[in-house]
């Protein structure tokens, strides 16, 4: 009887087109009647109620563990620690994404960070810690992209950075600044 009743409020917590799968509450978005974390949205707060961010870009995370799916197939790693800012104002909330980019090919995701308290001037945003895989010792440009989540949309970062091998960029006192471009 208590799963039965854990079930219905997990499943009357979700809109009309959604179901339940796993632990996280899913939504047929597309209306294909298939209720599926490839094309629809998920529960991406882990709260139990439907996100419906049509453009989460779940190719940058397919099991929505925070790390590069297949970093397994890269020899080296670099980190950066960054915040995206626009007009000198950073931007990033709970819940937005950053991936970084080699050419077409992913090579990093991070997910958000609040910055402790007594880590000034930034204590309390938001900022990412991401991990760049390469299996190129040195001189490949990485690209960014930025998703928001609270305005659903992926924006192009402006910054480029060059990789190589163990590069420890920025970190929560002092990180990177990463400028987006806003289309016009």
């Amino acid at each position: 009887m208590k799963l039965f009743l854990l079930l219905s409020i997990l499943i009357f917590s979700c809109d009309k087109n959604s179901s339940v799968s796993g632990n996280n509450c899913t939504a047929d978005v597309d209306l294909d009647n298939i209720c599926d974390n490839v094309d629809d949205c998920i529960d991406i707060n882990n709260d139990s109620i439907c996100d419906d961010k049509v453009n989460y870009p779940l190719t940058w995370d397919t099991n929505l563990d925070g790390l590069l799916d297949d970093l397994n197939n890269y020899e080296f790693n670099g980190s950066i620690t960054s915040m995206v800012v626009l007009d000198d104002v950073n931007i990033v909330n709970e819940g937005d994404l950053l991936a970084a980019f080699i050419g077409d090919v992913q090579r990093g995701i991070a997910i958000t960070t609040q910055v402790p308290e007594g880590l000034e001037p930034h204590a309390g945003s938001y900022q990412f810690l991401m991990l760049i895989y390469s299996n190129t010792a040195s001189g490949e440009v990485v690209n960014f992209q930025y998703y928001n989540l609270s305005a659903d949309e992926e924006v192009d970062i402006t910054n480029t950075i060059t990789f190589t091998p163990n590069m420890t960029l920025g970190n929560l006192v002092d990180p990177i600044i990463l400028n987006i471009s806003i289309p016009e």
